[in-house]
């Protein structure tokens, strides 16, 4: 008769836990993974809204920009006149 020691029984039952339980430790991972997705969303949400409010602020810009030519070239003008 074979005798087992105290490791080979933690390591046996180690394995028979993993085994009769093992679906639960990809299932942790799976709740996991939504949960992160989950706290994603609004964060996705806001960069979205940034991103929009950018665009907007560069036309803006823009126009700011071409309206400050216009008035400095008819001032130009002005004065030559």
């Amino acid at each position: 008769m074979r005798k087992i020691d105290h490791n080979q029984l933690s390591s046996i039952a180690g394995r028979k836990s993993f085994f009769e339980n093992g679906a639960s430790a990809f299932q942790a991972k799976e709740r996991r993974a939504r949960q992160i997705e989950e706290k994603q969303k609004p964060i996705k949400f806001l960069e979205k809204k940034v991103q929009a409010m950018d665009e907007v602020l560069a036309e803006l810009m823009a126009e700011d920009i071409a309206l400050k030519k216009i008035l400095v070239s008819s001032d130009q003008e002005l004065g030559a006149a």
